[in-house]
């Protein structure tokens, strides 16, 4: 399962990664107040995350959202 708990710098405005854990393809995009995660290929149409200490389900092609 992955988690994302970021801590962007105050001085940055937004950061976008490509990321690949366990055969999934996620796209992380961080700002200040939100944090988004796309599963953009995976071998299951949906996994589980954490996301700001959420859980949540992520579903191939849609992005998840967390303030």
């Amino acid at each position: 399962m992955i988690h994302v708990d970021p801590n962007l710098p105050k001085q940055w405005k937004k950061l976008e990664l490509n990321v690949q854990f366990r055969s999934n393809h996620y796209v992380i995009s961080i700002e200040s107040e939100k944090v988004s995660v796309l599963l953009t290929a995976a071998e299951n149409d949906q996994v589980q995350g954490c996301v700001n200490n959420v859980m949540v389900e992520l579903k191939k092609g849609i992005p998840c959202l967390v303030s």
